[in-house]
């Protein structure tokens, strides 16, 4: 990854940084649940109550150990605007509507440039989301931007992203 690009510890630290920052960050992008196995993560999350549920135990021993499941409360379907699902691979989303696709849907995924609708008559914009990840290397705000989809009658679309190799 290009230097600056990559977290390995996330949320990002700009949301950390403020009270509550971790689990607006996480409701912000539509994440149901987390899955901790570090004593000090699972320690935070049950420090969290208001914001965290454990709802389940998993016992891997031969790898890691213990991994707990946390509900995030709060949390909400990935499409913000419209309804439907959305199945997500490497570089590729693929969003059904159903029958009566809308005409247009937000889902919660980070918009990039390098995303494009394969096939189709459906369209992709980027959809402000009116909230800012904080300053980057540069001390330049980072606008969380999501997926903003016209379907325009397409009851699936499938988006790709065009990797730079």
């Amino acid at each position: 990854s290009p230097p600056g690009t990559f977290e390995p510890d996330y949320p990002p630290k700009s949301s950390r940084k403020e009270p509550g920052g971790s689990h607006a960050f996480l409701v912000r992008h539509g994440v149901s649940h987390v899955i901790a196995f570090r004593p000090n993560y699972v320690a935070w999350l049950r420090s969290e109550p208001d914001h965290f549920e454990e709802v389940q135990e998993c016992r891997d021993e031969a790898t890691w150990g213990p991994f707990r499941v946390f509900r995030v409360k709060g949390s909400h379907d990935v499409f913000l605007e419209g309804s439907g699902s959305v199945k997500a691979d490497i570089n590729v989303l693929r969003v059904a509507f159903g029958e009566t696709p809308p005409d247009r849907a937000v889902i919660a995924y980070n918009w990039n440039d390098r995303l494009f609708v394969d096939g189709g008559p459906a369209s992709i914009v980027p959809h402000d989301t009116g909230t800012t990840l904080g300053l980057d290397a540069q001390n330049k705000d980072m606008p969380v931007r999501f997926i903003e989809i016209h379907p325009n009658g397409a009851r699936e679309v499938t988006i790709r992203y065009r990797p730079r190799f």
